[in-house]
């Protein structure tokens, strides 16, 4: 494939056998539908806590798009809560995506960051 499209690869160590993944991450990337970010430009994903309206985490933040754990795409006047754990966003249709857990606190509801388990499972 890489012949064919006049792509060069080129082994560095070993039996260059990670050519092979090499190729295979740059396919799964141009569909738009794999991969996590452990970083964005606009913010420190590893720092961010508290609750905040999804429609200011996106501004603020740099994502695109927010979903739930069952695909729905969630609102900007709904309020997010980053404690608990790292933001980990995952490109999904070309787009920059954080996924939610809805729960309820204090009879609100409200939105938690989907478990690293969870995002690892969606995002090979």
């Amino acid at each position: 494939l890489a012949q064919k499209e006049g792509v060069q690869l080129i082994g560095l160590t070993g039996t260059h056998d990670g050519i092979i993944g090499a190729m295979a991450g740059v396919g799964l990337r141009a569909s738009g539908n794999d991969g996590r970010f452990v970083s964005l430009p606009q913010a420190d994903i590893r720092s961010i806590t508290g609750s905040h309206k999804l429609g200011d985490a996106k501004r603020n933040i740099g994502f695109e798009k927010a979903v739930t754990i069952q695909g729905h795409e969630v609102d900007d006047s709904a309020f997010v809560c980053f404690d608990g754990g790292w933001l980990r966003p995952v490109l999904k249709n070309g787009d920059i995506t954080i996924v939610l857990n809805k729960t309820e606190k204090n009879g609100k509801s409200i939105y938690e960051l989907a478990s690293k388990d969870f995002i690892k499972s969606i995002s090979n």
